[in-house]
């Protein structure tokens, strides 16, 4: 192949979807230009990633603040998403709604809009916009809302009263009804997921003088052409036969593409009972091909099916409760006295445990917590880490120390050895023959996140000017070994009792929490 054809993920991402030079080109008003420039909505960055270019409904450029100034508003579809993370957008940036040049045509001319769809996905809206769709795109399904208002983004409002639209749509993919089976996943937080996202639209948009729908692709096409542009571009797909589908907004067995359901006559009872989350039997009758008799978790209870009928196997209440030996214990979240909050292990009768549970129906409660025989305190950071130790002659051991669940991935930290450098730079009182206090340090915490078991001397942070760093140090160790760590102060102190503090694995104190006589 020459070079000249070799093309980007961008170049290739926007061809397969039909978009060329002549139909993304659309004239944008820059807030430090007098007119319009006509301007590429959909461009490549240095990387070979996908820019996608955000314009309002005037037709300016969408901004947001930075460091006090206006920056250009791109969202950027990655060519190697990172994480399952496929698109970027800058910190802080808002939600924004993707408004297509149909659209924005249609406002600025005051022309009325009988249906507005709202989909996820500028590519998707756009390949639609090409098809003559009311459509504007969202980057996420619950990104059209103003959460801190719990209203519609205030754009959605305007172009509704302005163009007078009648119906509004939210469309979703052709996955939106699937789940995935993993043993240790929550089954029931994805359809739970596309249900708040549908219920919220619901009751947002119920002051607005419009009939509002809810359609997704029909989950057949999930394999084959799983979101809006996929659907138009399949080639066997009728697509002036889809378009209708879509307009028509009206369920029944002869439409093809198209699943519709009216949100504005139906109750939320009815969209509980569309994805299947109405309760756990409806669930397990509509993925029964999926899960057949495999234990699976649902709303954190774990349940079988035995082949006679569906069973729960532990409620999830039950994870929260232990016993050690012949005592009773719940996990419990607790708030210091510095107003953070850590879980504890507190005792708990067993008398309540019942009262709470078997007396209101819930069979074999106590016989679905986990039994131990003793304590113990075994730090380990590593994938090797157990809650349970089983000795030879069948004892279980609970081990007191928790895990840490922070993903470890390569990267730069820089900010990190900035701060470090800033703590333990050596100064003329230091002595040499003691060593770099920045390299001691990097041992220090290297030894202790590697090896937990080895001794440590203790480090003190002396410095007579306050703002230095040292309580910040305090809070960066706690924010990383989070239960295994404590920062004592007065009231920890006036205990006559050190039960709360000693199997931790780092004990810190601040002065600035200390009172001193």
């Amino acid at each position: 192949m020459d070079s000249k054809e070799i093309r980007s993920y961008a170049q290739m991402r926007l061809a397969n979807a039909g978009i060329t030079e002549g139909n993304m080109a659309f004239p944008v008003k820059f807030f430090d230009q007098p007119i319009k420039k006509k301007v590429s909505l959909f461009s490549e960055d240095i990387s070979g990633n996908l820019k996608i270019r955000y314009v309002d409904l005037e037709g300016d450029h969408v901004y947001y603040v930075e460091k006090n100034r206006p920056k250009e508003f791109f969202r950027t579809r990655l060519k190697n998403p990172v994480d399952e993370m496929k698109y970027f957008q800058p910190r802080n940036s808002g939600k924004h709604v993707y408004w297509t040049p149909i659209i924005i045509n249609k406002y600025q001319e005051g022309k009325q809009i009988e249906t507005l769809f709202i989909t996820e996905g500028e590519i998707k809206a756009f390949v639609g916009h090409l098809q003559g769709l009311d459509i504007a795109g969202i980057g996420g399904i619950h990104n059209f809302s103003n959460q801190k208002e719990n209203r519609l983004l205030p754009e959605i409002e305007k172009l509704i009263e302005k163009c007078q639209v009648r119906n509004i749509v939210l469309l979703f993919d052709a996955d939106c009804l699937s789940i995935t089976f993993k043993e240790d996943k929550d089954l029931y937080q994805r359809p739970n997921s596309f249900y708040s996202a549908v219920k919220k639209f619901k009751e947002l948009t119920a002051p607005l003088n419009v009939d509002v729908y809810f359609s997704h692709i029909k989950s057949e096409f999930e394999e084959i052409a799983k979101g809006l542009d996929d659907l138009i571009l399949h080639p066997n797909t009728n697509v002036d036969e889809l378009i209708g589908e879509l307009r028509l907004l009206s369920v029944g067995n002869n439409r093809k593409y198209i699943h519709a359901l009216s949100i504005s006559e139906n109750s939320i009872s009815v969209l509980r009972k569309y994805f299947a989350i109405d309760k756990v039997s409806s669930f397990y009758l509509k993925y029964a091909s999926i899960l057949q008799e495999t234990e699976f978790i649902y709303q954190g209870s774990n349940y079988q099916h035995n082949g006679d009928k569906l069973e729960m196997l532990q409620h999830r209440d039950a994870k929260l409760y232990l016993r050690v030996g012949c005592d009773y214990y719940k996990e419990v979240l607790k708030i210091n006295s510095r107003g953070t909050v850590e879980t504890v292990l507190k005792k708990w009768r067993i008398g309540e445990i019942k009262r709470d549970y078997e007396q209101k129906g819930i069979k074999n409660f106590i016989d679905q917590i986990t039994k131990y025989d003793e304590f113990c305190n075994i730090p380990d950071n590593t994938e090797n880490y157990k809650r349970q130790y089983l000795l030879p002659n069948y004892t279980t051991n609970y081990n007191l120390y928790e895990p840490l669940d922070h993903p470890i991935k390569e990267g730069r930290i820089d900010n990190t050895t900035m701060f470090l450098k800033h703590l333990f730079t050596p100064t003329s009182r230091d002595s040499p023959e003691y060593g770099d206090p920045y390299l001691i340090a990097l041992d220090y915490l290297t030894i202790l996140y590697q090896h937990p078991h080895h001794l440590l001397p203790i480090i003190c942070l002396v410095s007579k000017e306050q703002g230095t760093g040292k309580t910040t140090f305090l809070k960066w160790l706690k924010a990383i070994y989070k239960s295994n760590a404590t920062i004592l102060g007065n009231s920890e102190f006036n205990l006559d009792f050190n039960t709360h503090y000693i199997n931790k694995l780092l004990i810190m104190i601040d002065e600035s929490f200390i009172e001193l006589d």
